[in-house]
């Protein structure tokens, strides 16, 4: 399973716990960014739809959640919002591994570029 396989799964499990009254209100503050129509479905599908939407304009990436994250904090989804801030923090650590194990590899740079 690839990276974004991943992401998904893991956005599935953290949005999972907003109520609609959560998802009322983070909706409310998404929709001077996301199309109205989209935030009209208060299940969790409707959710996916949204998430889709700002992945798909680049708002939220595989590696960046911020853009989300302040949503959700502004719509008191504190629990939310923090859940999907360690997550993508441990993804930046994860990178971080990978990026130092792979500065690791016999690759010089003098004679590379030389």
């Amino acid at each position: 399973m690839d990276h974004q396989h991943n992401t998904r799964t893991e956005l599935t499990k953290i949005l999972d716990n907003l109520s609609n009254d959560n998802r009322q209100r983070l909706y409310f503050l998404l929709s001077t960014d996301v199309p109205k129509y989209l935030c009209k479905d208060l299940t969790l599908t409707g959710t996916f739809q949204i998430v889709d939407y700002l992945f798909d304009n680049a708002l939220i990436t595989d590696r960046n959640y911020s853009y989300l994250i302040e949503a959700l904090k502004r719509a008191d989804c504190q629990s939310t919002a923090n859940k999907l801030l360690a997550y993508e923090q441990a993804q930046q650590k994860t990178d971080k591994k990978d990026f130092m194990s792979l500065s690791g590899t016999s690759f010089n740079v003098k004679t590379c570029c030389l």
